[in-house]
Order: structure tokens, then C-alpha cells, then sequence
């Protein structure tokens, strides 16, 4: 020890900042306060924090057998006796107390383990839910075939309006057959039918099938971009988690009082130096 630290009651060589441990109950502190549960229209996000939890009784006591329940003052008190059978001095109330104190039984020690139970700092874990509109978007286009009705609404759609005009040309295509008295299932028959009126249809049917299948694909293309503009949108701006911002602050300022400390024997180094030069100029111990 120097003879600044005999004097200041110190070390000065011994100023150390904090180990992270120290600061380990400022960092989830101010983990905690970012973690800030959050709902939209879109989706949201919510926070959960498991810590350990103590044993039950049953467990604690079957994994740490202990005493049972302390003895009575009155078989306690008839114990403290030496081999002469004479009290030791040992068998007050208050020697007593003392050995309830060392001996709570199994309960007392169970209540003193999760009194003093260290729960840790927390495992938190982030669950982003969407909304359930955005959720049925996400559902649907992910699902066989569940834009399959837009293909089937298109080709009723199609066939109510193309009917019509298929019944009015089949009506005249056999009027004009029967005024050429050519018989149904005559060759010149049937050959006439598939120039007239099976081919074109069979065409039309191929186009519109085509047509079909594309409405499907156009109504999921539109759902998709949908479901993405929801999903840019649902994720909600979750604030940066400052761990440290608490720790700094209580770091900077033991690191501020180690300094104010070390200026502190610093200035009393200068003033011992300053009243022992002064002393040397008035004379000294020898004048």
C-alpha cells in the first residue's frame, strides 16, 4: 500500500470497471422495456418471457431429503443435559429458537429455496400472427386447387352465353339437311355437321378452356400481390432492443469516479508536495 492509499484509506492501484455480470440486471431491464407487444390491421407481434421455475414440493423433497419437523421445546430441552445428567446451560427458549432456526424441516427448507430461486434472466421469444384476412390470402394460395372455381365460373359464363347461338345454327343446319333430304347419320350427314357445326364448337370450347385456366391463374397472380403488399405491410416496425444504453450509463460513471478518485490523490500528492516545499523554505526542522 502506497502512502497515498495509507492516507486516503484506499487503493489506488486497484480502481477496476464492473465486470458484465454486474450489469447483466441493467441489460435485460432495458431488454424488457424494447420488447413492446405491437397489432395492425395487417398482423402483429407479441412477446413472451419464460423464466426457470422452482420445483414443486414433491419433486424439491424427493430429490433433497431432508429432516422432518424440529422436536418440541420440551424433548429438546430434556436432550441439552451432559453425561451427568445436568443441564449444559444449553436448553433455554433461546437456544432453542436458534435450533428451529438451523433446523426448519422440510417445508422451511422448500420455502427457503424458492425464496432464494434464481429465476435467470428469461428466454423471450417473438410470434408474428397475421390478420385473419391476410392469414385466408396466405392459406388460399397455397391450397390445390383453390382457384379452381374461377375456371368453373368462367366456362358456365361461357357456355350460358355461346348456347344460344349454338341451338339457333344446329336448328338450321337441320332444316337445311332435311330440305336436302339427307337423313341424320347419313355420311354426308355427319360430314357436313363436323364442317359446320362440331368443329367450330370444339375450337371455341379449346379456346375458351384455355381462356378458363388463365382467369385461375390471373385471380391467384392478384391474390399473391395482395398477400405480399399485406405481408410488407404486417411487418410492423419492432424498435431496436437497447441492451446496453442502462449499462453505459452506469459504466461511464464508475469510469467517471475512478478518474474523480485518481485526480483526488493526484491533487493531494501536490498539495503534500506544495506544504513540504513550503515547510523546506521556512526553514525546516533544522532552523
Amino acid at each position: 500500500m502506497s502512502v497515498l492509499d495509507f492516507l486516503t484509506g484506499g487503493d489506488s492501484n486497484n480502481v477496476e470497471v464492473p465486470k458484465l455480470e454486474e450489469y447483466l440486471p441493467l441489460i435485460e431491464a432495458s431488454a424488457q422495456i424494447n420488447r413492446v407487444d405491437q397489432d395492425t390491421p395487417y398482423g402483429s407481434v407479441k412477446y413472451n418471457t419464460t423464466y426457470n421455475e422452482p420445483q414443486s414440493f414433491d419433486i424439491w423433497s424427493g430429490q433433497n431429503p431432508t429432516s422432518g419437523a424440529p422436536m418440541g421445546f420440551d424433548e429438546w430441552k430434556s436432550k441439552q443435559v451432559d453425561r451427568r445428567g445436568r443441564s449444559n446451560g444449553r436448553d433455554s427458549r433461546l437456544w432453542y429458537d436458534s435450533y428451529v432456526d438451523d433446523n426448519p424441516g422440510p417445508q422451511g427448507a422448500y420455502n427457503d429455496y424458492v425464496q432464494n430461486f434464481d429465476r435467470g434472466v428469461g428466454e423471450t421469444t417473438a410470434t408474428h400472427t397475421f390478420s385473419p384476412e391476410v392469414q385466408s390470402l396466405w392459406e388460399k394460395q397455397w391450397t390445390p386447387d383453390s382457384y379452381q372455381n374461377y375456371s368453373d365460373d368462367y366456362m358456365s359464363r361461357y357456355s350460358e352465353l355461346m348456347q344460344p347461338d349454338r341451338d339457333y345454327r344446329a336448328d338450321r343446319f337441320e332444316q337445311n339437311m332435311f330440305d336436302r333430304g339427307q337423313p341424320v347419320g347419313g355420311e354426308e350427314y355427319g360430314a357436313k355437321y363436323r364442317q359446320t357445326i362440331g368443329d367450330p364448337n370444339a375450337r371455341q370450347d379449346v379456346m375458351a378452356a384455355g381462356q378458363a385456366a388463365n382467369a385461375a391463374d390471373v385471380a391467384r397472380l392478384q391474390d399473391y400481390n395482395r398477400l405480399a403488399t399485406a405481408m410488407g405491410l404486417s411487418q410492423v416496425n419492432v424498435p431496436q432492443v437497447d441492451t446496453m444504453g442502462a449499462a453505459n450509463m452506469a459504466m461511464n460513471a464508475n469510469i467517471a469516479n475512478a478518474q474523480n478518485s485518481q485526480q483526488g490523490s493526484s491533487d493531494l500528492w501536490n498539495a503534500i508536495g506544495t506544504a513540504g516545499g513550503g515547510y523546506l523554505q521556512g526553514g525546516g526542522w533544522w532552523s
